[in-house]
């Protein structure tokens, strides 16, 4: 039996006074119908010219502009700071930047985000893949032998396993491997979820 798996997501936070989360709708909303492969340039879109500051700005630079999708970074009034990056989904990459900013912060707001070139918000049944995951979802190469399958979590998480007897196996095996590569949830956190791609077994 053979496991790939990913699990690629950052998320850092600043000091200040903690303050409870808003809860931020999930992008992902099954059954999926519509898999979509991405583009992989990554688009920075600023949606606030609230200023950094001498805290902020440095990390901004140096660790979240040139990040890829989808990541937000989040801001408080008093320079106190959360991102996120490298999720699975604009909604969760929000949600995570906004309780690690709001972990050690009174107020924040989500000043920025990477999105892939053309993104739109995502229609019931859409899921985005990334470049790495759609690789696999659609080229699977010659290793990829038996039964098959895929699951993915907002946060950042994936797995694809092959190699099974029956599919009933190898779809426990992804949900399996998919769960324990989340990142752990934060207080106020949203515990993402697996799912299965459909299509990844044929």
């Amino acid at each position: 039996m053979i496991l790939n798996f990913i699990a690629g997501l950052a998320v850092a936070s600043s000091l200040g006074h903690p303050a409870e989360a808003p809860v931020i709708p999930v992008d992902f909303s099954g059954p999926f119908t519509n898999i979509i492969a991405v583009e992989p340039r990554a688009v920075l879109r600023m949606l606030s010219a609230l200023p950094l500051g001498d805290t902020a700005q440095p990390i901004f630079d140096r660790d979240f502009e040139r990040a890829t999708y989808f990541s937000a970074f989040a801001l408080s009034k008093d320079g106190g700071y959360g991102y996120a990056v490298a999720a699975n989904s604009l909604g969760a990459a929000r949600d995570m930047a906004m309780v690690e900013c709001l972990a050690q912060n009174a107020k924040c707001s989500v000043i920025a985000e990477v999105v892939p070139q053309g993104y739109r918000d995502p229609a019931p049944g859409d899921l985005y893949l990334n470049p790495d995951i759609a690789a696999y979802y659609f080229s699977p190469g010659p290793e990829v032998n038996g039964n098959r399958a895929m699951a993915i979590s907002e946060d950042g998480a994936w797995s694809f396993n092959w190699g099974f007897t029956t599919q009933a196996e190898a779809d426990a095996e992804a949900i399996k491997t998919c769960l324990a590569n989340r990142s752990p949830v934060a207080p106020g956190q949203i515990d993402w979820p697996c799912f299965l791609v459909p299509g990844a077994g044929q």
